[in-house]
């Protein structure tokens, strides 16, 4: 493996101690599925939801400089 892949799942393996994951930034429906479920929401109020916590820690987290950089 390269050092590029191995710094990489070093990162993953870092994410995962510190708590974190990785999520893409539009919901699975799935994803929609279990916050409609798990709230009793809409899938539009799940989705604004969703898009809200992703912003949220976009403009407030470390982001991937905070950890790399």
């Amino acid at each position: 493996m390269s050092p590029l892949g191995v710094r990489a799942l070093d990162m993953v393996e870092y994410m995962g101690k510190s708590g974190l994951t990785t999520a893409p930034r539009e919901p699975t429906d799935e994803m929609v599925a279990a916050g409609m479920e798990a709230s009793g929401g809409t899938e539009t109020q799940v989705r604004a939801i969703f898009k809200a916590m992703i912003a949220a820690y976009d403009a407030d987290g470390p982001g991937v400089a905070g950890v790399v950089g």
